[in-house]
């Protein structure tokens, strides 16, 4: 199964009344090679850029440049095209073909597109998405609770401050995509390496009741 990572900006955080402005979509193999991926600029079916004016502040799109560009295109046509590279990259023989991986996706992303009907659980199923994402700020929060991360990180560039990773533009779809990647990386070898050491520290403590 692939890897589906993907982020939006939106106008705001009122699913029903903002719209989406930007999205991208990037496809890894499980070796984190990328296979395909997806940039778009978005109005609403009916020729909308709908938000508030602090939340195109905090992610730098301008809605009436945004409108005026001939690339900018509608969800329909915006959709059409995931689709068709959604459909192109599936693996043959295979029912699920891809996870999505993000951050907060669980909660705002993914809720955010069906409720504006960019793509709704009719089109996940459509394309072999299974319906478990992977969303590192549920990861994030668990590690917290097990005190194996600091309770200072949460937020995106909290992490890739913390691990030392490349830092992109905040907020903005392409770069929150591959920052996201990066941190889900760190992540996986961090518990990896917790579970080796518990292991490790275990079979030492076995060796000395045996010695005993």
């Amino acid at each position: 199964m692939m890897y589906l990572g993907f982020d939006l900006e939106t106008g705001g955080f009122d699913k029903k009344n903002h719209t989406i402005t930007e999205a991208y979509f990037a496809i890894w193999d499980e070796n984190w090679s990328l296979i395909d991926d997806l940039h778009l600029y978005l109005k609403n079916d009916k020729g909308e850029i709908l938000g508030e004016e602090e939340a195109f502040k905090i992610s730098g799109i301008n809605p009436q440049e945004l409108l005026s560009r001939p690339s900018t295109l509608t969800y329909t046509e915006g959709r059409t095209k995931l689709l068709s590279m959604l459909d192109k990259n599936k693996i043959p023989g295979k029912r699920v073909h891809y996870k999505f991986l993000g951050q907060n996706i669980a909660m705002f992303d993914i809720p955010f597109m069906e409720e504006q009907g960019f793509f709704t659980s009719s089109h996940i199923k459509k394309s072999g998405i299974t319906h478990n994402p992977v969303d590192t700020t549920l990861i994030v929060t668990w590690l917290k609770d097990m005190g194996i991360l600091p309770s200072t990180v949460g937020s995106l560039s909290t992490l890739v401050e913390y691990f030392n990773l490349p830092k992109g533009t905040a907020h903005r779809a392409k770069d929150d995509v591959h920052m996201q990647k990066d941190v889900y990386i760190k992540l996986c070898e961090l518990f990896k390496n917790n579970a080796i050491n518990n292991l490790k520290q275990d079979d030492n403590d076995l060796l000395k009741i045996v010695e005993l």
